[in-house]
């Protein structure tokens, strides 16, 4: 939490108060959280990960940006027997759109690796929730593995979900929250 706070401070530094300034602290403990929870599920080897922060404040363009290079939210987020079936039975190229798939499960549905009940709505909750929340144009991207999820809120307050599937796997996650008029 500290942590989250210090980098929520710091950004107000270069973009003055935040509009939902509790919203980006709770998106920010979330996605911290996730890594030190989720990513490096074997507790030997390197466990690093960044997180950061841009202001354009002459375009009103806030950009936050996690990475890891864990094992991916495709392969943490437990799978319901439907999607286990049509992992064993598709596919290559479905194996791969599979990634996606997983990637927008983890932002629609309450699934955690640590298989309790009050956990896995945080990618919902915490992080998407601070980019729909804006009266403005803001996008969420989340590269995991081989896929790509992607939501976007137009100005009109419309939203949009893009997935894609990725050549090769980035190797962990990267996460992107990208508001303007923030």
């Amino acid at each position: 939490g500290n942590a989250a706070e210090q980098l929520r401070d710091r950004i107000e530094q270069f973009a003055g108060r935040l509009k939902d300034r509790y919203a980006l602290y709770d998106g920010l403990v979330e996605a911290m959280t996730n890594v030190s929870h989720h990513a490096y599920p074997e507790k030997r080897g390197m466990r690093r990960w960044w997180i950061s922060a841009s202001v354009d404040a002459g375009n009103d363009r806030m950009t936050v940006l996690c990475l890891d290079h864990g094992v991916g939210i495709p392969r943490t987020l437990p799978r319901t027997s439907a999607e286990e079936v049509r992992r064993y039975f598709s596919g290559l190229g479905d194996v791969v759109k599979d990634d996606a798939r997983m990637i927008q499960a983890a932002t629609q549905l309450r699934r955690s690796s640590t298989r309790r009940r009050n956990r896995g709505y945080g990618l919902q909750r915490d992080i998407q929730r601070y980019v729909a929340s804006h009266d403005s144009k803001a996008s969420l991207r989340i590269f995991s593995n081989r896929g790509m999820y992607r939501f976007n809120k137009d100005r009109d307050g419309r939203e949009s979900v893009e997935l894609r599937s990725l050549g090769r796997s980035i190797g962990g996650t990267f996460i992107e929250w990208v508001i303007e008029d923030y």
